[in-house]
């Protein structure tokens, strides 16, 4: 073999090419249906749980676990917030702190306080403040009048 001979030939591209396409399309969901209803399973007392992402009302961490308060009930979960964030509904959940995120539907009323921080009440009464760090993707909330 000198360093002219190519390693792969243009043959085993291609296929490799149309498989690595074939995969991605069908992982992806079709255009034309809706997408179903994403729920999240937790485990509570050796029973499974699936939440509806619409039942809950905020996630809060708690080292590397989330607390995912839903229906007056809380849910523990090994997650980071990183992996809760990926998890949820884009536009319906925004994240308000370093451990907090609140879905958009539940909230009753948000109070400006110092610094770029927000009191915000949820529905059901549960309280937050939010970090100065958050304070544009709040705005941007705010502004957009979701």
């Amino acid at each position: 073999m000198n360093a002219d001979t190519p390693f792969v030939d243009d043959r085993t591209v291609t296929h490799l090419v149309d498989r690595i396409s074939t995969a991605l399309r069908d992982s992806m969901p079709p255009a034309s249906l809706p997408s179903a209803p994403r729920r999240i399973v937790a485990e509570r007392d050796g029973r499974l749980f699936f939440i509806a992402q619409a039942d809950i009302d905020a996630i809060e961490a708690d080292r590397n676990y989330v607390n995912i308060h839903a229906n007056g009930e809380t849910f523990t979960l090994r997650w980071t917030m990183i992996q809760a964030e990926a998890a949820l509904e884009p536009g319906v959940f925004l994240r308000v702190h370093r451990s907090t995120i609140v879905n958009l539907h539940k909230i009753r009323e948000m109070q400006r306080g110092l610094h770029g921080q927000y009191s915000i009440t949820l529905a059901n009464g549960q309280c937050f403040t939010s970090g100065r760090a958050y304070r544009k993707p709040i705005q941007a909330h705010l502004k957009n009048g979701r």
